[in-house]
């Protein structure tokens, strides 16, 4: 089920992107309740213009949604008084947020962020009390962003049903949501300590590895053209006085400089966002092979070439047991011939409709049957006797294939 295109149901999306982006930008803003307001006003803004562009309007052009996205950005930064780099990213994030959710079907649009609001709820958890010097205790905010992501996710399941006449799903969704909050909340409680190591371990290894590259390079390349006092002085720029290798300490005490251990986080989220461009980029592909009744929202944008792209489908490699590869092998042939077997279709059905020689297929079902789900290995006369079979259903596709075409051309 795909989300209707009603004010009410893009207001809803848009207000549950404003969670998202408000959660995400909270520790690294002053006052982190001052976001709320703005943000709010700015999510119905941008949610009702977006609505009512694609209810008029339903193929307009991707220029009209980023006009929409400016009006954002101007208004954050204008009327709110919101820095221009945190009005941009607000701006482009409803924008991403917004086109991305609504293209997508309603169960795995809440699924989706329910999952952003529990990967998120979890850095809060580890992170937050250094982040915020103590606004808050970390534990509050992890609660905080689990309530909130339960209420968020009854109001987007509400307001589609509510728009599509259909509600009675509405009390397993939320049985199934507070069941799943439970889970992730105790399960964080329980493992903090031990997730909070390993990251914190990865980091200080990074940085350890970083600064010993860095060192190295430097001293590689800097050293030969410049005096000793100058070395000393660049030197202390980069925290490279004296390498920690020096001492021999295991990178785990190892303290490396605050510059370091933001490369190092840095690294790790490009590893992250690499991961997930690849994962996107797979299901994009699957995704685009679906017959869906419903255009893309930017379909019309998309460039012919990069449809077919996608749309090429993955070339399926043979089995290599004997028996799967002779079934494999008659499901291609008869497939040339206009006899293919369905994905819906059993063995059975397909056997039935397309009625090749009784003897023959019989004895391919029987002997595919018993190595396939008895688990029994076939002797060698049966193998024999299983290609034969193959053979022979093959030379009766291809007959009655010819003599199809003969009454055609006849006709």
């Amino acid at each position: 089920m795909r989300n209707n295109p009603t004010a009410i149901s893009m207001t809803t999306v848009i207000v549950f992107e404003w969670l998202f982006i408000y959660t995400l930008l909270v520790p690294f803003y002053s006052g982190h309740w001052q976001l709320f307001t703005p943000l709010l006003f700015l999510a119905a803004i941008f949610g009702v213009l977006f609505a009512l562009v694609r209810s008029i309007f339903p193929k307009a052009s991707m220029a009209a949604y980023f006009l929409i996205t400016l009006v954002t950005v101007v208004a954050g930064y204008v009327i709110f008084n919101f820095h221009p780099l945190v009005a941009l990213i607000v701006g482009v994030l409803f924008y991403f947020g917004s086109t991305r959710l609504y293209e997508k079907r309603t169960s795995e649009t809440v699924w989706l962020l329910f999952f952003a609001y529990t990967v998120i709820a979890v850095a809060y958890y580890m992170f937050v009390p250094f982040l915020m010097q103590g606004v808050f205790q970390g534990r509050f905010i992890f609660i905080l962003l689990l309530a909130v992501q339960f209420l968020a996710a009854i109001l987007m399941i509400y307001s589609v049903n509510l728009d599509s006449g259909m509600s009675q799903g509405m009390p397993l969704f939320i049985i199934g949501f507070f069941i799943v909050s439970l889970a992730v909340a105790g399960f964080i409680l329980v493992l903090k300590p031990v997730l909070f190591s390993i990251v914190n371990f990865l980091i200080r290894g990074a940085a350890f590895i970083i600064i010993e590259v860095m060192a190295f390079l430097f001293n590689l390349l800097v050293t030969p053209f410049v005096s000793e006092k100058k070395d000393d002085k660049l030197k202390q720029v980069f925290h490279m006085s004296d390498s920690p290798m020096k001492d021999q300490q295991h990178f785990a005490d190892y303290q490396p400089p605050n510059v370091l251990i933001w490369v190092a986080v840095a690294i790790l989220v490009c590893l992250a966002v690499v991961i997930v461009i690849i994962l996107r980029k797979r299901k994009l592909r699957a995704d685009s092979r679906e017959n869906h009744t419903q255009e893309p929202l930017f379909g019309e944008a998309i460039d012919t070439n990069v449809k077919k792209k996608f749309n090429r489908k993955k070339r399926q490699r043979p089995p290599k047991d004997p028996v799967r590869l002779g079934m494999y092998k008659i499901h291609r042939f008869a497939r040339k011939l206009g006899a293919g077997r369905y994905s819906y279709e059993s063995l059975d059905e397909w056997l039935v409709r397309t009625d090749p020689s009784a003897k023959a297929s019989s004895r391919v079902k029987a002997l595919y049957d018993k190595a396939r789900y008895g688990g029994q290995l076939l002797t060698r006369e049966e193998l024999a006797d299983y290609s034969a079979a193959l053979k022979h259903m093959k030379e009766d596709f291809k007959n009655r294939k010819m003599l199809k075409d003969n009454i055609d051309r006849n006709e």
